[in-house]
């Protein structure tokens, strides 16, 4: 027992006696600074691409324009097995929808979530000095498109915004 007390205590005072007093804690190697990711040419078109990535949700039939605006017309197929067969459409094709409707909440969130991916995009990459001129003005109107064409959306569906 006495010896493996000794043993430990000599472990002890080596790993005490390897650490350094100055340890650099501003050089961070793994992570990537905002103003170095929009400075890469692939970075600055990648943002530009997650941009579109909320469209995907008003893709979908029950979120697109079609099933969206004609649930309430006799032009749309309602179906289902019962009254409780998608509830949250039923609300829209009645026209009493609530807070808690998914088909409202997801398309309004995923229409905000376009606008302030573009925001990102205008507020970081015109601080960019690397790129071509002419793709770095092909991204930045991409963007400012975008966000037009997610307020336009979220005025048409939802009024005011």
């Amino acid at each position: 027992m006495k010896y493996r007390n000794i043993i430990f205590g000599l472990f002890a005072l080596f790993l005490l006696g390897a650490c350094e007093d100055d340890l650099n804690i501003e050089r961070n190697i793994g992570n990537v600074t905002l103003e170095s990711y929009y400075n890469a040419e692939q970075s600055a078109v990648g943002s530009v691409l997650a941009c579109y990535e909320p469209m995907q949700d008003a893709g979908r039939i029950f979120f697109s324009d079609i099933g969206w605006g004609n649930i309430g017309t006799p032009e749309h197929d309602k179906g289902g097995s019962d009254a409780t067969d998608q509830p949250d459409m039923t609300q829209k094709e009645r026209y009493k929808i609530d807070a808690s409707n998914s088909c409202t909440t997801e398309r309004y969130t995923s229409g905000y979530q376009g606008v302030y991916a573009a925001n990102v995009v205008l507020t970081n990459l015109p601080s960019n000095d690397v790129l071509d001129p002419d793709l770095k003005a092909e991204l930045l109107g991409e963007a400012y498109f975008l966000r037009a064409y997610y307020y336009f959306d979220l005025a048409k569906l939802f009024g005011g915004v």
